[in-house]
């Protein structure tokens, strides 16, 4: 998903990636941002198609995503290599705490008050599809029903339960009687 950032005071679109362990930026971003100085970097990139990638180098910065600033370590790779501005990977996104709804990612500094979950969206009017009932009047009974349908508690049961866990149950259980034949053999086993 897509987001405006400021790195280095520049006004950036980035993508943000969950699935990348790195936060990347293509050179021609690298020049705009004022190029600041590289150290060197040992890190090869591989993708998806196993292309393997190397990193020019990395620097560190601080972005700045929707009124919240993440110190980053930023690699640079090449134009050719990255045709995206700004990747930013699961190395700065772990710094804070984001949500995933429909209009994107949100991300919550500590100081929010608000931090709400959205379990379930209730839907009011959601049309039924019954078109598998053939008969037409029992269709529309269906939809009569299901419309109408209210789950109002209307009587309480005095209900009694026991849950029997497995180590009440006893282990043991109480010897059958062998016949006569059997008792000589368990008996020759004893003596033996």
């Amino acid at each position: 998903m897509h987001v405006d950032i400021t790195l280095s005071g520049i006004q950036l679109t980035a993508l943000r990636d969950t699935g990348s362990q790195a936060t990347i930026i293509n050179e021609k971003t690298y020049l705009r941002i004022g190029s600041p100085p590289l150290y060197s970097s040992q890190i090869t990139f591989s993708g998806i198609g196993r292309n393997t990638v190397q990193s020019i180098g990395f620097f560190q910065d601080s972005i700045t995503i929707q009124n919240l600033t993440l110190p980053a370590k930023i690699h640079v790779l090449s134009d050719d290599k990255l045709p995206l501005d700004v990747l930013i990977g699961i190395d700065s996104l772990q710094q804070t705490r984001f949500t995933f709804d429909k209009d994107g990612i949100r991300f919550c500094s500590d100081n929010d008050e608000y931090f709400l979950f959205h379990v379930a969206n209730v839907i009011d009017d959601c049309p039924f599809d019954l078109s598998q009932v053939s008969d037409l009047n029992i269709r529309n009974e269906l939809s009569l029903l299901i419309n109408s349908y209210k789950p109002n508690k209307i009587k309480d049961t005095k209900l009694k339960i026991n849950i029997e866990l497995q180590d009440q149950i006893p282990v043991c259980r109480r010897a059958r009687r062998l016949s006569f034949h059997e008792k000589q053999k368990v008996n020759e086993q004893i003596t033996d």
